[in-house]
C-alpha cells in the first residue's frame, strides 16, 4: 500500500476565474488520492484500489436547500469533491484498478465485522 503516491490533474467545477480577456473559466488542479492498495486475489491475480476517505458531511447532500453561509461552503466543498473524483474514477479506470470513497459509515461497518 501507500498513502498519498498518486497525483491526478482534474478541472475544478467550484471555482471560476477569469483570465485577462475577461473570459471565465474553471482552473485545472492536482488530487492527491488517500491510499492506493493492491490486494492478491485468490487465484493469484492483484487488484488495486485508489481509495479517497471523507467525512460523511463532505459528501452528503444539502437536503433542507438552506442558503446559510455554511450551506453554500459545504456545497462548493462537495462540488470540488466531486469534481475530483470523477477524474480519479477515470484514471483509475485507465489502468484497472478500483476507485472507492470511504467514509466513516463504512469505516464503522468494517470495525464490526472485524471485531466479531
Amino acid at each position: 500500500w501507500s498513502y498519498e503516491s498518486k497525483r491526478i490533474p482534474y478541472v475544478d467545477k467550484s471555482t471560476v476565474m477569469m483570465n485577462r480577456n475577461g473570459t471565465t473559466y474553471n482552473p485545472t488542479r492536482n488530487y492527491v488520492v488517500d491510499f492506493i492498495v493492491t490486494l492478491k486475489n485468490p487465484n493469484g491475480t492483484m487488484t488495486n484500489f485508489w481509495i479517497e476517505t471523507k467525512s460523511i458531511h463532505d459528501i452528503a447532500v444539502n437536503k433542507k436547500g438552506k442558503k446559510t453561509k455554511n450551506a453554500m461552503t459545504a456545497e462548493k466543498i462537495r462540488v470540488k469533491n466531486y469534481s475530483k473524483w470523477i477524474a480519479a474514477q477515470k484514471a483509475a479506470e485507465a489502468v484497472n484498478a478500483h476507485f472507492l470513497v470511504i467514509t466513516e459509515n463504512e469505516l464503522e461497518s468494517l470495525s464490526k465485522m472485524i471485531h466479531k
